[in-house]
């Protein structure tokens, strides 16, 4: 029973992993499209800085409410809680690193 929720902790922390860093590293490339030249704005307006601007917004879960990166940050945090029980903190470190690396 031990090595299945061990399993299942593991394969939803990955899971949660995933979720989360997608939407970080998704607004660093709307950041690299608009350097790129790769966004328009409507006249008047400066593409790259409101690409910017909503890719700040959309990290830290302000951009229209995003239904998505606030709870994926806290799916993490309770994924990893569960991840964590049992663990040695050399194994965390290890595993965790890995888990990560893996995840990006």
């Amino acid at each position: 029973m031990k090595r299945r929720f061990s399993l299942i902790t593991a394969t939803l922390t990955f899971a949660t992993c995933v979720l989360f860093l997608w939407m970080f590293f998704a607004a660093s490339t709307l950041e690299h499209t608009a350097d790129l030249g790769g966004i328009s704005a409507p006249p008047g307006q400066d593409a790259r800085s409101l690409a910017y601007e909503f890719a700040a917004r959309w990290r830290h879960g302000m951009a229209g409410n995003s239904p998505l990166y606030m709870p994926g940050f806290f799916a993490t945090a309770i994924a990893f809680w569960f991840w964590c029980a049992g663990r040695s903190l050399p194994r965390m470190l290890v595993e965790g690193a890995i888990l990560i690396s893996v995840a990006s």
